[in-house]
């Protein structure tokens, strides 16, 4: 089993730390992957991944968080792929396993940060290779909603830690059971359920850094 980061993001989107830094906090933090899922782009992950050749250390997955018309999923690949993918939720998933990617429900339910209504996974899980149900970024009651979502739906549960900030990274990823440390045999093993959700709360240092983060954004 490996631990991977599902979920982060750098300053291409919303994040505190540039892609750059992100590879060598992921790296620094004993994981062994991470997905760097900035919103509506893949270009934060495409930066990291050079980063991660120049640096060594962790391997960066192919990844963006995509606003589609129900809400936030994150789209996880193997291989680069371009930011021409489709809002509507049906055509995101075909675009997505055109493509070796593996599609995951976003913080379902949490809808202040546009996760997807509980009732529309459930109606259409079918779209979806996973639901993250634990995402540290999120008010846990949210996160006992969607693991108890996955569980009556037998469906694959993954966690994420939602990094907008440093010391967020790592606090919730997910294991995965690949002999491969590789953009592949991550993905493979979503799409097989090869994966365990772990459950993380961000530390006093954390939540002071997405205080000073989220105050920044405001007054700039």
């Amino acid at each position: 089993m490996i631990l991977v980061e599902l979920h982060s993001h750098t300053t291409v989107s919303d994040g505190f730390q540039t892609p750059m830094e992100i590879v060598r906090i992921a790296a620094k933090a004993g994981l062994a992957a991470i997905a760097v899922t900035d919103h509506d782009t893949f270009r934060g992950s495409s930066l990291a991944k050079r980063a991660a050749k120049l640096l060594g250390g962790v391997v960066v997955i192919p990844a963006a968080e995509v606003r589609s018309e129900w809400g936030d999923v994150v789209v996880l690949c193997s291989n680069d792929v371009s930011d021409d993918f489709p809002r509507a939720i049906e055509e995101l998933r075909e675009w997505a396993v055109e493509r070796g990617c593996v599609t995951i429900a976003a913080h379902p339910g949490y809808s202040r940060y546009h996760g997807i209504p509980l009732d529309a996974v459930r109606r259409a899980a079918s779209l979806f290779d996973a639901i993250e149900v634990w995402n540290a970024y999120t008010p846990p009651h949210f996160n006992f909603m969607a693991i108890r979502l996955a569980e009556d739906l037998d469906h694959t549960p993954v966690s994420g830690s939602d990094a907008h900030v440093p010391s967020m990274v790592g606090v919730a990823p997910t294991l995965v059971d690949s002999d491969s440390e590789s953009a592949e045999g991550v993905v493979e093993a979503i799409a097989k359920g090869r994966v365990r959700p772990t459950i993380g709360f961000p530390g006093l240092r954390a939540i002071l850094e997405n205080l000073g983060w989220s105050l920044y954004r405001i007054i700039e």
